[in-house]
């Protein structure tokens, strides 16, 4: 059976509604707040997904994401895996980012820009630990 433009619309609704509870998975295994990202970015001086944007996403309401916002999540990802915070003096952000995780696919690989996007459209599965609901 052939796709419809109809159901290939509804495939992407539920992609970006998987992601953004994906997302809101791994802020909430990370315990984040939706702030957390945001007062991380500007302590340390990098550019970061911005609070309101992370809460439409975690919402599955962001539409079509800008190519920037995958690349924010790489890099934010790559400051989880090295442990590179930046010069952070707040130590109730130093207390968020102490023991954060970046996010991983199921075989440990640490996602990229690619992948974010790959998941966000429906390409690339959401891993495992990612997939159960938290509160």
């Amino acid at each position: 059976m052939a796709m419809t433009y109809e159901s290939l619309l509804a495939a992407q609704r539920q992609a970006h509604e998987n992601f953004g509870s994906m997302m809101r998975s791994w802020r909430l295994q990370n315990k984040w707040t939706q702030y957390t990202v945001y007062m991380w970015s500007r302590e340390a001086g990098f550019d970061a997904i911005s609070y309101g944007n992370l809460s439409v996403i975690e919402q599955g309401k962001a539409g079509e994401l800008r190519q920037k916002a995958f690349f924010q999540l790489e890099e934010l990802n790559r400051r989880l895996m090295t442990q590179n915070w930046g010069p952070v003096k707040n130590q109730e952000i130093k207390n968020q980012l102490k023991d954060a995780k970046p996010l991983i696919d199921d075989n440990g690989k640490v996602w990229d820009a690619v992948d974010f996007w790959a998941c966000y459209v429906g390409y690339k599965t959401i891993p495992e630990k990612y997939t159960k609901k938290l509160v």
